[in-house]
């Protein structure tokens, strides 16, 4: 028995192929709407500030200026050092004002601007006069106590791994404890070594034996912010120049 053979009707082919052109164009358009836009730049960004004194007043002035030529304004956050770097991470505030450099590895949600703002000086002060003088802060690792106030990174990283260390909540309270000899050693940020020194009614005469380091701060975005990066990059390079810091360093303790 024969079979006829199916046929189409010519009339129906252009309805198919208008079927399969708008399919296609559906699916053209599901995949360019799928793709991730890049959001336009923010008017204003939120950072966090550990802090104050001239030194955060020198770093805002800087940044301020960096970002308004990109048309940005900042707004600052107080917070302590600890949780300003969560709430940095998590993407609840913009980014760090000024911090250390590798934050990035135990906060991956970092991104550094690489351009040194501020030149930081860290004190160490030694108890007692017939103690050794420190030349760098491994000569305070064999000491039995050693002060440092919580949140402040450049101190926490020094020190990392020592088991003598005493964490503190203020710069008054540490520096009272080392005159009183309740610790071996005691190292701070320097502009709030000077102020606690000066609120505390000591003097830097107390404590003889002392060095003064130095290390850079960067300026930290959320990764969200990855696009601003190359911008204010140029930006704080041009407040540079020739220097070694965007901000020009501050050493009263030498």
């Amino acid at each position: 028995m024969l079979t006829t053979p199916t046929t189409f009707s010519v009339g129906h082919a252009p309805s198919a192929r208008r079927r399969l052109l708008g399919l296609g164009l559906g699916l053209a358009v599901g995949a360019l709407a799928s793709r991730p836009t890049r959001a336009a730049p923010p008017n204003v960004l939120k950072l966090t500030r550990i802090g104050t004194g001239a030194e955060l007043a020198r770093l805002k002035t800087a940044l301020g200026e960096a970002y308004s030529k990109l048309g940005i304004q900042i707004d600052y956050v107080d917070m302590p050092g600890e949780r300003a770097m969560v709430e940095s991470n998590t993407g609840r505030v913009d980014g760090e004002t000024a911090r250390i450099a590798g934050m990035e590895v135990a906060y991956p949600a970092l991104r550094r601007v690489d351009v040194p703002l501020y030149m930081n000086t860290n004190s160490a002060f030694v108890y007692g006069a017939e103690k050794v003088p420190p030349t760098s802060v491994e000569r305070l690792a064999p000491l039995p106590r050693v002060g440092i106030v919580s949140g402040w990174k450049a101190s926490e990283e020094a020190t990392a791994g020592w088991k003598n260390v005493v964490r503190l909540n203020s710069y008054g309270a540490a520096l009272q404890m080392l005159k009183l000899g309740r610790l071996d050693a005691f190292l701070g940020r320097g502009e709030d070594t000077l102020r606690a020194l000066q609120e505390e009614k000591l003097s830097l005469n107390d404590f003889p034996n002392k060095i003064v380091l130095r290390h850079p701060l960067f300026h930290y975005l959320h990764e969200k912010h990855e696009d601003l990066i190359p911008a204010i990059t140029r930006e704080l390079r041009k407040l540079k120049g020739n220097r070694e810091a965007v901000v020009d360093s501050w050493l009263p303790l030498q």
